[in-house]
């Protein structure tokens, strides 16, 4: 199963995932595609914008990612972490014992 953490303030977003979803074999696992395609967009996004993302702390490999980052624009940060989040949440609901999400009561942008 895929343990999702994501904790998002005012001041700060954090995506903690570890393990793999045991939907199919590895290399044909649909589940874990989608999500490390959904994490490997967040990543690019922050590492292709240093500017809007100071102090960030990405690392992305096979069965784990970890993405730490304070941002700039809120708007931004709507949208971009939004979108990771509502993708994420839509994956769990349709695969849910596949994917279990926490969500840190801290939120303060988005929800």
């Amino acid at each position: 199963m895929l343990s999702i953490q994501i904790e998002w303030s005012k001041e700060k977003f954090e995506l903690n995932v570890v393990g793999h979803a045991g939907y199919a074999e590895h290399g044909k696992d649909i589940v874990c595609a989608a999500v490390s395609v959904i994490v490997g967009m967040l990543a690019n996004e922050i590492e292709n914008h240093e500017e809007m993302y100071p102090g960030q702390q990405v690392e992305v490999k096979s069965g784990l990612a970890m993405i730490h980052t304070a941002y700039r624009s809120k708007l931004r940060a709507n949208i971009v972490f939004g979108m990771v989040v509502d993708a994420l949440l839509a994956l769990e609901e349709q695969y849910p014992e596949y994917i279990k999400i926490l969500i840190s009561k801290t939120m303060g942008v988005w929800g």
